[in-house]
């Protein structure tokens, strides 16, 4: 919950427009998976879509990690997209993750917060980070919502720098640690 409220906040900070006159994003669930087998090519709100899964499946451990990776690839997408607009979209897909998760997400975050050892989930997540790299995804999700024919991502974009800074954030990792 703190994080979803991070996030909205940045992406606020980030200059986030918001978004009118646009059809309702709907996230589809996937099956659940292991976290280390993490498409890094998905964009967030597949990403967003195999938490909906393992939230499904009860795999509440899984549908936090995914949850994780979504959240920080959408704040990755927020610094790297130039179209203040386009980045409204985010919003979007956050709400649309509490609409269709609904209670499950709440039991699956008390009981997960409950049980876990914070310092080896954010370790985990920071390897994955570390090792994966800056994601690869495109933002395909967010055209359509900005200014037509926009490149959306910024020309020059330091994507290996934008992503240490985000792991940093979003899960408090270290470069290297």
């Amino acid at each position: 919950m703190a994080r979803n409220i991070g996030l909205a906040a940045a992406l606020l900070f980030l200059g986030a427009a918001p978004v009118t006159a646009q059809a309702a994003v709907e996230l589809t669930a996937r099956s659940c998976r292991p976290v280390a087998q993490v498409d890094w090519t998905a964009p967030p709100p597949e990403q967003f879509g195999i938490a909906l899964g393992c939230l499904a499946e009860e795999d509440y451990g899984g549908a936090i990690r995914f949850h994780a990776v979504a959240a920080a690839m959408m704040f990755f997408d927020a610094m790297r997209v130039s179209d203040q607009a386009a980045r409204g979209v985010q919003a979007e897909v956050a709400k649309a993750f509490g609409d269709q998760a609904g209670e499950a997400a709440m039991t699956a975050q008390s009981g997960f917060l409950r049980t876990m050892d914070q310092a080896a989930f954010s370790a985990e997540i920071c390897k994955l980070f570390d090792a994966k790299g800056p994601p690869q995804h495109a933002v395909a999700y967010m055209e359509g919502r900005g200014q037509p024919g926009a490149d959306l991502v910024e020309p020059g974009f330091d994507s290996a720098g934008a992503w240490t800074e985000v792991s940093a954030l979003m899960m408090r990792c270290v470069p290297g640690g």
